[in-house]
């Protein structure tokens, strides 16, 4: 079982050739914000990325952001694969009628009608990324406008790691801020821009302390932004136990005493002990990582278990 996280955020309001936008970056920052906080996505600071645009020079371009999912891509398959990749970005986007399906061209910085390639194709990192097999899930969310421009072309990313982790089954959940065609918007609250879709997305988040389901997120997504003048569209392929902001508290585990003798250990996945106490009546809980651990008494009895494909794993010893 597969258990870090990781994150890739973007969000670009300067476009000096184009038109350049208010909230994006703001977005960007929030979501990552939402993302590295331990009662939100409860990504590790190191494992989540923000790349926000600069006016001059006027950033980023593909490379940069290319290098920095270079990185992730090289961590998760040194741990052996990754549970969960987000990818989230912010700024303008645009359907070629020249593509199927759903597709969407990301405008990075220096993007204009006569530099249509500066752009990334949301389908081709998203295929690339799931052909890899290196994470469980990747949860894609887009708040950008899919509106059609027939110079607007995505480019697939220039990574070529071949991973050296066996390959698993990549489930996929992809938010688009609008429906094919549409346009995106972004409001002011007082001084402050931001994207209707990624308002609503932190909203429902930030007020599902407990988590919320992929299903249920996409049914509060798609209700709640229908009353803004756009449509979010959202395709959920991830499983019904999949959940959003469930990393905020760590997974308890309860421990009852049966054959254990006198003094208990507990390892974790490296073998360090990180919590032992006396055999007792009383059943020993602890709050978690998931992950492998393993249990030893003073008779040499041991009991290795796998925690946190539960709210509550129970273990008896």
């Amino acid at each position: 079982m597969r258990h870090a996280d990781f994150g890739l955020v973007v969000g670009v309001d300067h476009y000096p050739r184009f038109r350049s936008l208010r909230g994006a970056v703001t977005d960007a920052t929030s979501f990552h914000a939402w993302l590295c906080d331990a009662d939100g996505g409860g990504v590790a600071p190191e494992r989540a990325r923000l790349v926000v645009s600069t006016p001059d020079p006027a950033a980023p371009l593909q490379d940069e952001i290319d290098e920095q999912l270079l990185a992730i891509v090289t961590e998760a398959d040194a741990l052996g694969g990754g549970r969960r990749l987000y990818f989230h970005f912010s700024g303008h986007g645009a359907a070629s009628p020249a593509e199927s399906g759903e597709d969407v061209a990301l405008l990075l910085a220096k993007w204009s009608r006569s530099l249509a390639r500066l752009a990334l194709s949301s389908g081709g990192y998203r295929n690339t990324l799931g052909g890899m097999g290196l994470f469980e899930e990747i949860v894609i969310s887009l708040d950008c406008c899919r509106t059609t421009n027939a110079r607007a072309v995505g480019l697939p990313p220039t990574i070529t790691h071949e991973p050296q982790t066996r390959p698993c089954a990549t489930r996929t959940f992809i938010a688009h801020a609008t429906e094919a065609g549409r346009s995106a918007f972004e409001v002011p609250d007082q001084d402050l821009w931001q994207g209707v879709f990624t308002r609503c997305l932190l909203g429902i988040l930030q007020r599902s302390p407990n988590g919320i389901s992929a299903a249920d997120l996409k049914r509060a997504l798609e209700y709640e932004i229908s009353s803004s003048g756009q449509q979010a569209h959202v395709v959920n392929g991830l499983r019904e136990d999949s959940m959003f902001g469930r990393h905020g508290v760590p997974p308890k585990v309860v421990i009852s005493f049966d054959r254990a003798r006198e003094h208990v250990r507990l390892r974790n996945g490296s073998r360090v002990v990180i919590a032992e106490r006396d055999v007792g009546s009383e059943p020993w809980e602890l709050a978690l990582e998931a992950g492998l651990y393993k249990l030893e008494d003073t008779t040499g009895g041991a009991l290795a278990f796998d925690h946190g494909g539960e709210a509550v794993s129970r273990v008896v010893f």
